[in-house]
């Protein structure tokens, strides 16, 4: 459970972790049922329950990385943002400010701080927090220097460095994405394509020549669940390999 509940704070999710729970069953028995009324047998769609239920489990980790990722994503901005206004003599918080409204994800978390600043709470703790409800070492590690250069007052230039060291990351990490398009295209187009109509062939074949035993119901299954999910996991698989920078 405590390693739930920190997931759920991590991927942001207001959420306890019974409510979490109880909300994974009933979606994972929803799914079972669904599946037997489109004709599964009982254990397959019992099988297909546990599956959701491990699926909606794993969630929160899922969430917090992409997070952690869209965060990162513009992460070199907000710091080059906040760097080059503390240099030209603008007060901390109105440049902590201007830099949020850069990052969509980081936007709520540095308002949050802003506010606590407000009620007599230091910058520099509410940023060492933002750091930590993030599942990322790089907005940890930029927190705490946002949060050295507010106490010490000191050049921004290691804030610039790191900035510069996450756009190199990102470069490069386009680069191997490129290089990697088009055997996911191949892919793509076997599964949501090439393999739904060999089977198609296969069906049509066995059930005159071969006298396979196939039931209507298990067609059905294969060409409107099998094949859709197998569609949506490569889909999933080819977004989740982008690099968070291009998912803009």
């Amino acid at each position: 459970m405590e390693s739930i509940q920190r997931y759920l704070i991590l991927s942001g999710l207001n959420w306890t972790e019974k409510e979490f729970i109880y909300g994974i069953t009933a979606v994972s028995a929803a799914t079972g049922i669904l599946f037997a009324v489109l004709g599964a047998s009982g254990a397959t769609a019992i099988a297909i329950a546990i599956v959701t239920g491990a699926i909606g489990i794993y969630a929160p980790v899922l969430m917090a990385r992409v997070r952690a990722e869209r965060a990162e994503a513009d992460l070199p901005y907000v710091l080059r943002s906040l760097a080059s206004e503390v240099e030209a003599g603008i007060p901390f918080d109105i440049a902590l400010k201007d830099a949020a409204r850069i990052s969509q994800t980081l936007r709520k978390d540095f308002r949050r701080v802003l506010e606590m600043y407000k009620k007599g709470i230091p910058l520099d703790n509410g940023l060492k927090a933002v750091g930590e409800s993030y599942a990322s070492e790089n907005i940890k590690r930029a927190m705490l220097h946002v949060a050295l250069l507010y106490q010490s007052g000191a050049e921004a230039a290691p804030i610039k460095k790191m900035a510069d060291e996450l756009l190199a990351i990102q470069k490069a990490e386009s680069k191997k994405f490129s290089s990697e398009l088009a055997m996911f295209t191949l892919v793509f187009v076997a599964v949501a394509a090439l393999v739904p109509a060999l089977f198609a062939m296969y069906v049509m074949i066995g059930s005159t020549i071969l006298e396979m035993d196939l039931t209507p119901g298990t067609i059905k299954m294969i060409m409107l669940g099998a094949f859709p999910v197998a569609t949506g996991l490569a889909l999933a698989y080819m977004y989740a390999r982008l690099p968070a920078y291009m998912r803009r």
